[in-house]
């Protein structure tokens, strides 16, 4: 009598999404701009599955996908209205499958003001201290 397959294991894939971007860009798209070197939650983890089930010994259970929560940073429509609308439409887009949730908070700005002219700086994280380096004076999450 043959034996049956377990049933399969429900994997919830968490994803920060700047950091998976920003390594993602840095590893293999230099010099292409940020705004154009995007991950899809979705595909991205449908391929973390996949490997995970093509190293799976025989009679041991796959993974399917019960969700993907991503969470991302909101630039301000104010400050930054071309990177707030398409932060929009990309969650827009990915939650169209019904497995990915998208949760945005919005970025923190501060008001830089000098002698010369006021600007803004995005003021948090990782990518600060990057691009600090690099000369620019707006800086993500």
């Amino acid at each position: 009598m043959p034996v049956s397959a377990p049933p399969p294991l429900r994997a919830t894939i968490i994803i920060d999404y700047q950091n998976i971007h920003l390594v993602g860009h840095d590893t293999f798209a230099r010099p292409t701009p940020l705004h154009k070197t995007l991950i899809d939650p979705i595909k991205f983890a449908e391929q973390l599955i996949k490997t995970r089930n093509d190293a799976q010994k025989p009679g041991y259970s796959k993974t399917v996908i019960e969700r993907v929560l991503v969470y991302r940073g909101l630039p301000s429509s104010e400050y930054d209205p071309a990177d707030n609308a398409r932060n929009l439409a990309q969650r827009n887009h990915w939650q169209r499958d019904s497995r990915v949730k998208v949760s945005l908070r919005p970025l923190r700005y501060r008001l830089n003001r000098d002698a010369s002219t006021p600007s803004t700086t995005r003021t948090e994280g990782l990518a600060s201290s990057r691009n600090a380096k690099k000369g620019s004076t707006c800086c993500v999450h």
